[in-house]
């Protein structure tokens, strides 16, 4: 009682105090212009907030006017006092400029403007704070985005930012702090700078240099970039405002007095005028302008808000109440604003509206206002349930048999759809609204749709306007009808204009035409392609045959006698050719400007075309060959690249890879519009030429573009249809008749006979079981199926899956399928069905065992295993197929570091199969020292070949411009070539053909190196100790090694850079940075493996993908290419890139100028790379080597004979080979010193193993479970979240290094998971039957059945219980469930049950 008195009294003196002594409080300035300008007038009263620029000051009363003095623009310029100013909430000066924020949202800005940036913006609006910037200033709306204007130097506000609570203005840009905790700066140029989330951040400010963060708990936090003299300010506490000048940092306490930091020299900020007392209310600063708002700290406390309001969803017809919880010095005033906009007689902590509808829906926040002012945020938003209204188009597009997608919109949020009258094949999603699937037919349709939710329902008639698929459309000029289109006609494929006709080809194999009186032959079927020319017509079946047509001048439709096998025909004006598959070129009809002489070394031929008097073709290496008509047809020198053609009569089209086109002949036809790009298809008429351009990945976004020259005509070949621009409807064909035009709308399957694309597989069966052989196979539809088997067709098995049921051993044999449509047919190959006697499946009785073997030795594993014959093997390791290993033991043949592993086998017979538990391979080094050699080859103007042949002992090597480093097994480093900037010697002079062996640095030998890389002048060495030295040229400080670098696993050296991987998966850069090849990217972790190009650097990260950066404008060498898969291996050259593959194929990307990215067919098993300045070298799991690239001073010429390569390295014009390379030592094999712990937890529990490893760098980890490797493991630390039974097993991690692998022991994971009771029923007899099984419904299996005790007891109401086992019954597993059949006892009349997991 007595404290409640206490806490009244306290109450009441508090508010009599702020009634009676508002008007006390007192400004005060010091600083920067602490006298003069800003000195403050004698008579200013009832202030509530303050704020400064340079040389002025405003400050916020309590009436809601604002009172500002002093003066702008280095004192040139008074401050104005604006007029009618009221309702203002808060204020916040810039250098120059005050904003003020009134209580509708809005915002006033008065001061220097400069005209040359962009201005506040127009109705500005809902904005619920504000802070003022150099000459810019922030605003934070209501939906927490972000607005910034007056901004200078390219500042803008990063594109997405939302979420935003806190705003603050720096120099010339701005601090927003998220929601969520995450810090976002940004600045000049587009720099933008993201911070680690800080939870519970109440309030962000900075200025020019420095960054300060509030948090709830009264602490200051501080980027990771700030100055270390601010660190100090991260022990205080108790803080309740904070704010940033120029680089000091001022904090207020909770007692009112001041404290501060300022890294340099003290501008005058922390000169705290002596009226300055514990007395200190709020604070503001400006570059070394300072301003404090004095009183009873009693009386300062601002309001603050504990308890946001909450979004709500409500029913139309009911009553909101959206609540605020906030501390301060009383009184406390409220203004709750909907949408920024305040509610009229809603001032009270708990806004209340009755009768809701849906005009009442929006955003809601509240200004809580007492000694200062604060909003409530992110704003509350409130939703307004009502009856379903329909909102979106009315029309729905699409084309028979193409998928369409459309989403139904309402307001009221619908909970229901249904519908009457849709096209056949589309459906309706009852939940989403959501409309799609394929229409059947062509045709307009009219669907009534009706949206329901709890308040009412709603309908609508929606059109479906579906286009006939494989419709064709044709514009131009109509002699003879050639535009007028059968009506009805679809299914169309491909279509070819001629002179005055048209030509459609069906996906039914026939051909239709129109215009002219030409007609094609009765009975043509069959067709896969038609072509027009001026009066004949050319049609080429599916059996490699041609059939012409029309008039027959000079022998165009006959086709000459024994011509087959053709894959192409096209009609020329009065003469045809045609392609063969054997890749040559046949000709036939009018020849008299020789454009039916076929040129006689003509071959390689993969397209042709033909117009007017000439004849094209594109050879397989993208070059064209052109005969006929001499008439400006001289083709482009320079293309290459040509993967089709269109020739029209004197203009010539080529489709180059990139999908753009290249026309070249008569100009007046060659007027490309705009856009014309990403090309599909192209088409060349008499004088203009039709194109089909993509717009995207999806369906819809096609495009056709017609350009050429009128020649008299009117132009209607210009004209493109409406259809065309209808952005719905794709086109899949296109052509170009001689003045006519054709389009085909809807894509339709071509015709084509039967491919299979899975064959059946042979199947083994048991007596009274069940078989089924399954083959997929695509073609034109419908295709049809006869199984046969025992060389006999089979009745009634017709589809792509057979199915043989209760088989007998008499079905046992061959089996095969014919698939066939109206095109032809094909017959997949012969596969078996084995039929035997119910088995035993396979047992292991002897599992293989680890082993521990010496590289370039042999490794042995072996399996024993009991069941029915025959078994059969396969051996994994890890979970790849190791090929050609089925037997029971298994023998690795000169085994190499990188075969270290797990190895299981799987042993399978006619009844089952079984795995076996995983066998760790682990490889020492080899234990000599002696046979490391060198070869090298190439460029030797320095000697960087030949000086050092008879070089020995060596175990690692590297290649510069013109020089080689090599590393000795005693851990010194040999070098030679090239000394200008002393990348031999460690000392620069002009002399080429030195050696140093070893090398000495300061006089002293270099020694304890284990890795070493060479780029252009510079040499990097790796030692022991995980430290790094550098020699060479250092110009660009390439050489200077980051003071402190330690705990370094791997180097690479660029070309003016130097880079270095840390053990932890972190990498460090220096020197050159001109292209930011040294600009590590922020939060880059994990990374394995490192590479370093001439101005461009790539990470290899441990789940096998590349992050790079640098240089990357002239050849994308910085852009990594999409769908690489996982990589093994990265190297870097002057301007291209190298990957290894998990399947040993290599990758290539960036420069192509010479071209060092023209892999060799073939190439696989490939298991280390380098690359040179425009070259590469691959070395092979088999010891070769293989290199291609520029070869201009022999570097790519690989030794006839070398072989047993242990390593390679590629310099600027040299090659590197190591051969019978030495080891560097057992030592370094990783070694386990924490091993993982076996755990017992219970279901829904979190799980992690550990494991702690020594060994040099970089590790590689493969967590295990039950012997399998967990795809996806590969972390020191394995964690499982919300484990269920499911996750139980033996754990193990395989560590490995360059050096061999260790293998952990076994962990075990038991997981107990509470039991739930399914069954239990009376017997006759008077026993039970019990089922029950995991509470979380996942399946037992049956070795959990021993896991389990039950128990049983007669009576629970006695002063003791008894349990007794229940020993007489026979527990099984059944569906996932224990069930058993437990007898009675004793006649008793009840039993009572209950479940142990031991």
């Amino acid at each position: 009682m007595k404290s409640l008195v206490r806490s009244l009294l306290l109450a009441t003196c508090i508010a009599l105090k702020l009634k009676a002594g508002a008007g006390q409080r007192s400004v005060v300035v010091w600083g920067s212009e602490a006298t003069g300008p800003r000195a403050v007038p004698p008579d200013l009263t009832e202030v509530i907030q303050v704020s400064t620029g340079v040389r002025h000051c405003a400050a916020l009363k309590s009436d809601g006017t604002v009172i500002t003095w002093g003066t702008f623009d280095a004192g040139d310029v008074e401050v104005p006092q604006p007029a009618n100013l009221t309702n203002v909430i808060a204020i916040s000066s810039g250098k120059n400029h005050v904003l003020a924020l009134k209580g509708d949202g809005t915002v006033v800005r008065w001061g220097i403007q400069h005209n040359n940036r962009p201005a506040m913006p127009a109705g500005l609006s809902n904005v619920v704070a504000i802070a003022g910037g150099f000459d810019h200033s922030i605003a934070l709306k209501a939906d927490g985005t972000v607005l910034a204007w007056q901004t200078l130097d390219g500042v803008v506000v990063p594109a997405g930012l939302s979420n935003i609570t806190h705003i603050a203005a720096t120099a010339s840009g701005g601090i927003a702090l998220r929601q969520d905790g995450a810090l976002v700066r940004f600045e000049a140029n587009n720099v933008t700078t993201n911070y680690t989330s800080l939870p519970g951040v109440k309030k962000v400010a900075g200025q020019i240099s420095s960054t300060a963060y509030l948090g709830l708990d009264g602490t200051i936090a501080l980027p990771p970039d700030a100055d270390a003299q601010l660190q100090a300010l991260t022990n205080l506490f108790g803080i309740k405002d904070i704010d940033v000048g120029d680089v000091a940092v001022i904090a207020l306490r909770s007692d009112g007095s001041l404290t501060g930091v300022r890294p340099s020299a003290n501008g005058g900020e922390l000169d705290f005028p002596s009226s300055i007392s514990n007395n200190v209310i709020s604070l503001s600063i400006y570059e070394r302008s300072c301003i404090a708002l004095l009183g009873d700290p009693l009386l300062g406390q601002a309001p603050f808000i504990v308890v946001n309001p909450s979004s709500t969803t409500n029913q139309a017809g009911g009553t909101l109440s959206l609540s605020v919880a906030a501390t301060g010095t009383p009184p406390l005033s409220y203004q709750w604003r909907k949408d920024g906009v305040p509610v009229p007689g809603q001032i009270q902590s708990t806004l209340t509206m009755a009768n809701l509808s849906e005009l009442d829906a929006g955003a809601y926040d509240v200004i809580v206002r007492g000694t200062t002012v604060v909003t409530s945020g992110p704003p509350a938003t409130v939703t307004v349930l009502g009856p379903p209204q329909f909102t979106g188009a009315s029309v729905v597009k699409g084309v028979a048999g193409i998928p369409l997608a459309h989403q139904l919109t309402t307001t009221g949020q619908a909970t229901g759809f249904f519908a009457s009258g849709l096209p056949s094949g589309v459906a309706l999603d009852t939940t989403s609204g959501f409309l799609s699937g394929a229409p059947a037919y062509g045709g307009n349709y009219q669907a009534t749709i009706v949206a329901t939710n709890g308040f009412g329902i709603a309908s609508k008639v929606i059109t479906f306007q579906v286009k006939h698929r494989g419709a064709v459309v044709a514009w131009g000029l109509n002699t003879y009808g050639a535009t007028n289109v059968p009506a009805g006609l679809s299914n169309v494929v491909a279509v070819a204009g001629g002179g005055f006709s048209s030509l459609a080809l069906l996906n039914d194999g026939t051909v239709r035409q129109w215009g002219d009186s030409a007609q094609p032959p009765n009975g043509l079927t069959n067709v896969v392609s038609v072509s027009a020319g001026f009066l004949h017509y050319l049609a080429l079946k599916s059996d490699g045959m041609v059939v012409g047509w029309g008039i027959d001048a000079f022998g165009e439709t006959v086709v000459p006698n024994g011509v087959s096998n053709l894959i192409a025909a096209v009609a020329g004006d009065q003469h045809s050719l045609a392609l063969r598959a054997n890749g040559t070129v046949i000709a036939w009809g009018r020849n008299d400007f020789g454009q039916a002489s076929v040129p006689a070394d003509l071959t390689n031929v993969v397209a042709i075309s033909a117009r007017g008097y000439s004849s094209l073709a594109v050879r397989s290496d993208g070059t064209i060959v052109r005969w006929g008509s001499a008439t400006n047809t001289v083709i482009p020198p320079d293309l290459t690249n040509a993967i089709a053609i269109g020739a029209g009569t004197e203009h010539y089209l080529a489709l180059l890879s990139d999908r753009t086109v290249v026309g070249w002949g008569d100009t007046n036809k060659l007027g490309f519009p705009l856009g014309l790009t990403n090309v599909i298809e192209l088409s060349a008429g008499n004088f203009h030429s039709v194109a089909l351009a993509s717009r995207g990945p999806a369906p819809g976004t096609n495009i056709v573009l017609v350009w050429g020259q009128t020649n008299g005509t009117s132009g209607e070949q210009y004209l493109l249809p409406a259809e065309l621009s209808d952005p719905s409807i794709r086109v899949a064909d296109v052509a170009a008749g001689y003045l006519h035009s054709l389009a085909v709308l809807g894509e339709i399957e071509p015709p084509s006979i039967p491919t299979i694309v899975k064959q059946p597989e042979n199947q083994p069966g048991h007596v009274g079981n069940s078989a089924s052989f399954f083959v997929s196979a695509f073609g034109s539809g419908p295709l049809q199926y006869q199984w046969w088997g025992l060389n006999l067709p089979l009745s009634g098995k017709t589809n792509a899956t057979l199915a043989l049921t209760d088989l007998q051993i008499v079905q046992a044999g061959p089996y095969f399928v014919v698939v066939s449509n109206p095109f032809g047919s094909v017959t997949s190959s012969i596969v078996s069905l084995s039929v035997s006697a119910a088995g035993t499946p396979p047992t292991i009785t002897q599992q293989p065992s680890n082993a521990v073997v010496t590289a370039a030795s042999n490794a042995s594993f072996s399996v024993a295993a009991t069941g029915t014959s025959p078994l059969s093997y396969q051996w994994y390791r890890g979970t790849n197929f190791l090929t050609g290993a089925t037997n029971a033991s298994l023998t690795l043949t000169n085994v190499q570091p990188n075969q270290a592993g797990l190895y299981t086998v799987v042993v399978s017979n006619q009844a089952g199969s079984v795995v076996s538990s995983g066998a760790a391979l682990s490889i020492l080094p080899s234990a000599s020292l002696d046979g490391g050699r060198i070869a090298a080859w190439g460029l030797d103007s320095a000697g960087q070949v030949s000086l050092a042949p008879g070089a020995s002992n060596i175990i690692s090597i590297a290649a510069g411009e013109n020089f080689t480093v090599a590393l000795k097994s005693d851990g010194t480093v040999m070098a030679w070539g090239n000394n200008f900037y002393g990348q031999v010697t460690g000392t620069p002079n002009l002399s080429t053909y030195l050696l140093a062996n070893p090398v000495s640095l300061g006089g002293q030998v270099l020694s304890n190196i284990r890795s070493l890389s060479a780029r252009r002048a510079h040499t990097l060495a790796l030692k022991n100790d995980g430290t790094v030295v550098s020699w060479g040229n250092g110009s660009s400080g390439e050489t200077s090694v980051p003071t402190g670098l330690s705990g370094v696993s791997a180097v690479a050296a660029g070309g003016l850079h130097s880079v270095a991987l840390k053990s932890d998966g972190t990498v460090v850069a220096w020197g050159g940075n001109n292209q930011g090849q040294s600009s590590v990217p922020v939060g880059l972790s994990g990374v394995v493996a490192i590479a370093a190009g001439y101005e461009h650097t790539l990470a290899l990260k441990g789940d096998g993908t590349i992050v790079a950066w640098g240089r990357n404008s002239n050849y994308g060498e910085s852009t990594v290419p999409s769908g690489l898969g996982t990589v093994t291996a990265i190297a870097a050259g002057e301007a291209h890139n190298v990957a290894i593959k998990a399947d040993g194929t290599v990758t290539v990307w960036g420069a192509n100028f010479f071209p060092p990215n023209g892999i060799p067919e073939g190439l696989s098993d490939v298991k280390q790379i380098s690359a040179g300045a425009d070259f590469t070298l691959a070395l092979k799991t088999d010891g070769s080597v293989v290199a291609w690239g520029f070869n201009g001073y022999g570097q790519t010429n690989v030794p006839a004979g070398l072989t047993g390569v242990t390593a390679v390295a590629a310099g600027y014009g040299h090659s590197v080979a190591l051969f019978g390379a030495s080891s560097p030592g057992l030592a370094n094999i990783p070694s386990i010193s924490g091993q993982p712990q076996s755990q017992t937890v219970v279901m829904s529990s979190n799980v992690t193993f550990g494991v702690t490893v020594s060994g040099p760098g970089p590790l590689s980890y493969q967590w295990l479970r039950n012997g399998r490797a967990l795809p996806g493991a590969s972390v020191p630390s394995l964690v499982f979240t919300a484990t269920n039974r499911a996750m139980a097993g033996s754990y193990a991690v395989v560590v490995t290094n360059a050096y061999g692998s260790t293998t952990s022991s076994p962990a075990l994971l038991r997981v107990l998971v509470p039991q739930r009771l399914d069954t239990l029923e009376r017997l006759a007899g008077g026993g039970f039957k019990l089922r029950f099984g995991d509470h979380d419904g996942n399946g037992l299996v049956d070795s959990d059945r021993t896991n389990f005790v039950i128990q049983y007891s007669t009576n629970l109401s006695g002063p003791i219980v008894f349990w007794l086992d229940l020993t007489n019954a026979s527990p099984a597993v059944i569906g996932g469930k224990v069930e058993l059949d437990a007898p009675g006892a004793n006649g008793s009349s009840r039993r009572f049950y209950r479940v142990i997991e031991r």
